[in-house]
C-alpha cells in the first residue's frame, strides 16, 4: 500500500526552508505532529492532527485511498454524463472541500443554472460547503453572503448549525485582535445562540453551548457563563464536552465578577 503514496517529512519551523511554512499555511496545519494527505495535484484531501500509531495510521491510509478512488470514479462518470446533476454536485463538493475552485467553479455554475431555486436539492449543499470554505480562508463576508443566499431559499427544516457555529468561532477567535473586541464577541454570541435556540437536535448543539459559555466568560459575564456551563456540566451527553464544561466552570467560580484577565483560561476554539 505504501507504494501508492509519496512520503514527505516537513518541519515548518526550519528557517532554511521557508517553503515548508508555505505548505503549513496552505494545508492549515495548526499543531504538531500532523499527517496531511494531498492529491497528486497538491489539493488537500485531509489534515489529521496528532500522532497516529501504526494500526490507526494504516486505517487512515486505506480511508484516503478509498476516498481518492471514489473521487476518480466520479470524474469518469461526469465525463460520460456531464448533465447528471447528482454526480456534478458530488464532484463539486469535493473540489470545494479541497479548495480547488479552478476546477470546481464550472461545476458550481452549472448547478446554479440548472437548480437555481434548489428544486432538486443540489444547490443547498453547494452554498453550505462554500460558506464553510470561505470561513476556513477567513473570508467571513463571503461566508455570510452564502448564508444570506441560503436563507433566501426559504427552506424549512434546514440545519445550518455547522455554518452558524463556525461563524461564531470565527468571531470569537478574532475578538481580542479588534479595536473593539465587544463587537466580535457580540457576533460570536449571536451565532452560538442561534445554534442553541434553533437546532437542539444538532450534533454540535452541546458544542455551541460550551462555546457560548466560554464567550460569556471572556466577556466577563460571569453569572451568564456559570448558568450555561453548570447546566451543561450536568446534562451533556458528550463526555468530553461535559468534562470541559466542568473544568471551565471550576476555574470560573474562583474569579471575581469583573475586571479579570481571562486570557489564560480556555479560549474559544474548535479543537
Amino acid at each position: 500500500m505504501s507504494k501508492k503514496f509519496v512520503a514527505l517529512k516537513l518541519n515548518p519551523e526550519d528557517e532554511a526552508h521557508p517553503e515548508n511554512q508555505e505548505l503549513q499555511q496552505k494545508y492549515k496545519v495548526s499543531g504538531y505532529p500532523a499527517v496531511v494527505f494531498a492529491s497528486a495535484d497538491g489539493d488537500l484531501i485531509s489534515n489529521n492532527s496528532g500522532y497516529r500509531p501504526p494500526v490507526p495510521f494504516l486505517q487512515l491510509m486505506r480511508q484516503t485511498l478509498t476516498e481518492e478512488e471514489a473521487f476518480q470514479k466520479l470524474i469518469q462518470h461526469h465525463q460520460k454524463d456531464p448533465q447528471d446533476l447528482q454526480t456534478t454536485t458530488d464532484l463539486a463538493l469535493i473540489y470545494i472541500k479541497r479548495e480547488n475552485l479552478t476546477r470546481g467553479q464550472p461545476l458550481i455554475d452549472q448547478i446554479i443554472e440548472q437548480d437555481a431555486n434548489n428544486a432538486g436539492g443540489y444547490l443547498l449543499p453547494i452554498y453550505l460547503e462554500l460558506g464553510l470554505m470561505y470561513l476556513s480562508q477567513s473570508k467571513v463576508e463571503l461566508a455570510e453572503s452564502k448564508l444570506e443566499q441560503i436563507l433566501a431559499l426559504k427552506l424549512v427544516n434546514l440545519d445550518l448549525s455547522d455554518l452558524y457555529l463556525n461563524l461564531g468561532l470565527y468571531y470569537g477567535q478574532r475578538a481580542d485582535g479588534q479595536p473593539d473586541p465587544k463587537i466580535f464577541f457580540k457576533k460570536a454570541i449571536s451565532n452560538f445562540e442561534t445554534v442553541v435556540q434553533k437546532y437542539p437536535q444538532s450534533q454540535i448543539y452541546e458544542d455551541a453551548q460550551l462555546y457560548l459559555g466560554i464567550t460569556y466568560m471572556l466577556q466577563e459575564e460571569k453569572q451568564l457563563a456559570i448558568g450555561i456551563l453548570e447546566k451543561l456540566s450536568q446534562t451533556a451527553k458528550n463526555d468530553d464536552i461535559r468534562d470541559r464544561a466542568k473544568t471551565v466552570l471550576g476555574n470560573l467560580r474562583v474569579l471575581p465578577d469583573k475586571g479579570v484577565d481571562t486570557g489564560k483560561e480556555e479560549q474559544v476554539n474548535s479543537d
